[in-house]
């Protein structure tokens, strides 16, 4: 009798006997380790994990069910419902959210760093400012994203001395090349080139693989007469992305003002693959087959320039030469007026008019 009450008292588990006792203070020591997760936040993986996947339609029926749960005090929800609304284009309604979730929760940062981002957008720029201000105040380790985005506001102020500032602040603190970008498309619309020149050179230390970085510091050396550092940068360019059409585009520029017709061509060719509807680039092979004198490869070329874009000046213009050329007058005051439509300050056109 003692030895079954003995057994009675023990629990068989995986092939072994183990004392009652002992399996009821193992269950409670693991009830114990488990982590109580709020009710509220229960689904918040699942929204994750759709959010991720870019599962938005599922994503926002998931939303729509855990706010009603949650009589809309679910903050995860309402964060990813606002980065869904604005992905979508809906920005009004994507801030009304984020400030949801800043009334839930107001010592989230990120949640502040959403508003600003939809002020933003929205063209609130002096709001933004105020937010990202107070963000850089809170924050106890540098954050270069907010030191950026707050540059691009006071670039959108027309303040430009903070602006360089908060951009240089953001290059302190990141080696990413996002700021340098943006310092140096300030600087270009500053008329400071070498300023950008500069940055664009700290930039591809940083990135050397980079192609639009090198393609853009050509386009500056070219800007400066400097055709051989131009040429580098480009050659750099398609080294590391050999179909890149921007760089060949100016590669193949540069070798038709060397009236090397045949070389800009095949540039003109691959680039084609990737950018056909470029009335840039049907501009140039126009012109080239023009240099070529090849005027009906080159009028095709003109007019579909012309019909890509038509309130561009170029191929309108292009296409009065060279219907002047082969002895259309009539043709070519037809595409010499839409040019002087396109750009009324444009001289040239006025002078080809008075040679008809």
């Amino acid at each position: 009798m003692k030895i079954k009450s003995e057994m009675a008292n023990n629990v068989i588990s995986n092939g072994r006997i183990q004392h009652a006792n002992t399996a009821q203070r193992t269950r409670s020591d693991q009830s114990k380790k488990v982590p109580d997760i709020p009710a509220v936040e229960v689904k918040n993986w699942l929204l994750h994990r759709h959010y991720t996947r870019h599962e938005y339609r599922i994503c926002n029926a998931l939303i729509d069910e855990e706010l009603s749960k949650s009589n809309g005090e679910n903050e995860y929800a309402n964060y990813l419902k606002g980065l869904i609304l604005r992905t979508e284009g809906n920005v009004q309604e994507a801030l009304e959210c984020f400030q949801k979730c800043y009334q839930i929760d107001s010592s989230n940062l990120n949640n502040r760093k959403q508003i600003a981002k939809t002020q933003f957008l929205l063209g609130h720029h002096a709001q933004a400012v105020k937010v990202y201000v107070d963000l850089i105040t809170n924050m106890t380790t540098p954050d270069w994203e907010t030191h950026h985005n707050l540059g691009e506001c006071y670039i959108k102020l027309n303040q430009p001395e903070d602006a360089i500032k908060q951009l240089n602040l953001a290059i302190e603190f990141t080696k990413n090349e996002v700021p340098h970008l943006t310092l140096a498309k300030f600087y270009v619309s500053q008329d400071r080139v070498p300023d950008a020149v500069s940055t664009y050179v700290a930039a591809l230390k940083i990135a050397p693989e980079n192609e639009k970085i090198a393609t853009e510091l050509g386009l500056l050396y070219l800007q400066l007469g400097d055709n051989t550092r131009a040429i580098e940068q480009f050659e750099t360019a398609l080294s590391n992305s050999p179909n890149y059409s921007k760089a060949l585009l100016s590669l193949g520029f540069i070798n038709q003002m060397g009236e090397d017709y045949d070389t800009a061509l095949s540039k003109y060719k691959i680039a084609s693959h990737s950018t056909p509807e470029s009335w840039s680039l049907w501009n140039n092979i126009g012109m080239c087959f023009y240099g070529k004198q090849k005027f009906v490869a080159a009028i095709s070329c003109l007019k579909k320039a012309h019909y890509l874009n038509p309130l561009a000046l170029p191929p309108a213009c292009n296409l009065g030469t060279v219907f002047l050329t082969t002895g259309q007058p009539a043709s070519a005051a037809t595409y010499l007026c839409a040019a002087v439509s396109a750009s009324p300050e444009a001289v040239m056109p006025y002078l080809l008019l008075g040679r008809k």
